[in-house]
């Protein structure tokens, strides 16, 4: 009888320790998926924060320029045929 429960037994602590790395296979792919999804969320929002940059700097440039500097060059710089 111990014969036989010896190999039995190494039999169950072999299935009982693959099944344990299997789960901690698994256990892994997930947490590194999850890590995949946050490394991209921090990617979209680093690309929106760098374009809302981009905007706001748009919008200081249009407002430092007005139409009254836009006609009082054309004026200047108009050719001498359309100027009379």
């Amino acid at each position: 009888m111990k014969y036989i429960l010896i190999p039995i037994l190494f039999i169950i602590l072999i299935v009982a320790a693959l099944n344990a790395y299997k789960e901690k296979e698994k256990i892994i792919e997930t947490q590194e998926k999850e890590i995949e999804q946050q490394h991209q969320q921090l990617e979209i929002k680093n690309e929106i924060l760098e374009t809302k940059k981009e905007i706001f700097k748009r919008k200081e440039i249009s407002k430092t320029v007005s139409t009254s500097d836009n006609l009082e060059w054309l004026r200047q710089n108009r050719c001498k045929d359309c100027s009379s």
